[in-house]
């Protein structure tokens, strides 16, 4: 959130004045954007977290996401319904909407408006992916954030990535 806000003051000093819909809280084509959406999580679950999980194997290197998780997310570990809940408000409703907005509603559109998709979509997932610090993830983390960046450059809208964000991150905390 602290980070957004940076942003949006540096922005701001520069004379930029951005509304919500000039950063991505637009309307769009729902059946479209579903169809996009469902094929971006289709790609994500199918298909790079199945090759990455082999890779992975192939090299000998474990991974499991609950290791990582700190005490009071853990259910194992800590109250099943109070961490379940407070796991599922920040990192399934809140993280979401806050990154979308950061990384494709500001860091892609902005990075699209000179450079085009393509390298957009790139430099916009690699941070995304380096914000999120762990290095044995950085392929799936880069992958989402560049569909997420697809996703938003075929609908022109945040609406349609923050609910596929949603979606991982519950299924990331489930």
């Amino acid at each position: 959130g602290g980070t957004l806000g940076i942003a949006y003051l540096f922005l701001m000093g520069r004379g930029y004045r951005l509304s919500l819909g000039q950063m991505g809280f637009r309307s769009w084509r729902l059946g479209r954007g579903i169809l996009y959406l469902l094929g971006i999580l289709f790609a994500y679950y199918f298909v790079v977290s199945p090759l990455y999980m082999l890779l992975l194997e192939l090299f000998g290197i474990s991974f499991d996401p609950a290791q990582d998780l700190p005490e009071a997310y853990n259910p194992a570990q800590a109250g099943l319904g109070v961490a379940l809940a407070v796991a599922l408000v920040q990192v399934a409703m809140i993280l979401p909407v806050i990154e979308e907005l950061f990384f494709r509603g500001i860091i892609y559109q902005g990075l699209e408006s000179r450079w085009g998709y393509l390298p957009a979509a790139i430099v916009s997932a690699t941070i995304f992916t380096l914000v999120h610090v762990d290095p044995v993830i950085f392929f799936p983390i880069f992958a989402l954030g560049f569909g997420f960046a697809t996703l938003f450059y075929l609908t022109r809208s945040l609406w349609p990535s923050i609910i596929g964000h949603v979606i991982v991150n519950i299924i990331g905390v489930m």
